[in-house]
């Protein structure tokens, strides 16, 4: 609707995106959430005469054909260049190799432990969630001890040199920052392993919240199926940010496709939202951020089907 969609531009630009919006995005596969936020403010740009002025910073992938799509960039008549300025490849390299020993080593005797469990006849999405469970007590715990410096350095897969993982040395702090993931489905889905947090993913899910974390973004968007467990996101994030869930289909939408996905949206509660607030306050917030999240749907939704209309004219 029209009011949604107002509260939506108005939203953006109570957060400061007029003045600048500074995305950073992980588990990024061929460009997915650089393309959806694009056609979201592209539609904003030409409904509410909103200034473009987005820079997309970092993506990332352990693919190296997802990282070849993402080094591909183009530059629009009104000088926006889309596309990530860096590219960097396994969330793994994010923690030193001692660390990352730790934690293999961690997952390896969860997936044995996985395996007797199995043999003795215990049910597997039992035994995953209790084994799981018992696995990632520890990842946090070892993440928690790690200093994740912001200013830390990968290998750009576009520049061909290490650069900043997260921010330009020269950062403008007034820019809005925004981290954008979808982490691995598999474990979770009802046509994957089923694995839960036994699985190998759910340690570079750890890293990719930890390393995200310090950086404190503004706000954060995870997407994963409807079975992911938001629990976990609230104890890594829940100190510092408000989070809200909302599972969302094409099929709201009126497209029949049935892919069902469990979106989480954490707001930095220190700069926009006070703790002391009362529940219906943040019961309020949260009805707001769901009607948010529906109008940015619509409104990529609509970018796209005029986007098609147009081609097949």
């Amino acid at each position: 609707s029209a009011m949604s969609a107002a509260w939506f531009a108005q939203l953006l630009l109570t957060l400061g995106v007029a003045g600048g919006l500074f995305v950073n995005t992980d588990y990024s596969g061929m460009g997915g959430p650089e393309m959806a936020l694009e056609a979201i403010i592209t539609t904003l740009v030409h409904q509410f005469a909103l200034v473009r002025k987005v820079v997309y910073y970092r993506a990332s992938d352990i693919l190296p054909c997802a990282r070849r799509v993402l080094k591909t960039s183009h530059t629009r008549a009104d000088g926006h260049v889309s596309g990530p300025q860096h590219v960097f490849g396994d969330l793994m390299g994010r923690v030193p190799p001692p660390l990352r020993d730790k934690l293999r080593r961690l997952h390896s005797r969860a997936d044995i432990a996985f395996r007797n469990a199995l043999e003795d006849g215990e049910a597997a999405m039992v035994a995953a969630k209790r084994i799981g469970q018992e696995m990632m007590v520890r990842v946090c715990h070892l993440l928690e001890q790690h200093v994740f410096d912001i200013n830390a350095r990968g290998w750009c897969y576009k520049c061909k040199k290490f650069c900043p993982l997260n921010q330009p040395p020269s950062f403008d702090e007034s820019w809005t920052k925004a981290a954008i993931g979808g982490s691995t489905c598999t474990s979770w889905s009802a046509m994957g392993s089923k694995k839960g947090w036994a699985a190998s993913s759910a340690i570079a899910f750890a890293v990719w919240a930890y390393h995200v974390l310090p950086w404190l973004p503004c706000f954060i968007v995870h997407e994963c199926t409807p079975t992911f467990p938001v629990e976990m996101l609230h104890r890594i994030f829940g100190k510092v940010y408000f989070i809200t869930s909302l599972v969302f289909s094409p099929k709201d939408l009126g497209v029949p496709i049935s892919r069902p996905m469990h979106t989480h949206t954490h707001m930095d509660a220190h700069t926009h939202v006070h703790k002391e607030h009362s529940i219906a306050q943040h019961n309020t917030a949260q009805t707001h951020t769901h009607t948010c999240m529906h109008a940015c749907m619509r409104a990529c939704m609509h970018t796209y089907i005029t986007y098609i209309r147009t081609w097949i004219a």
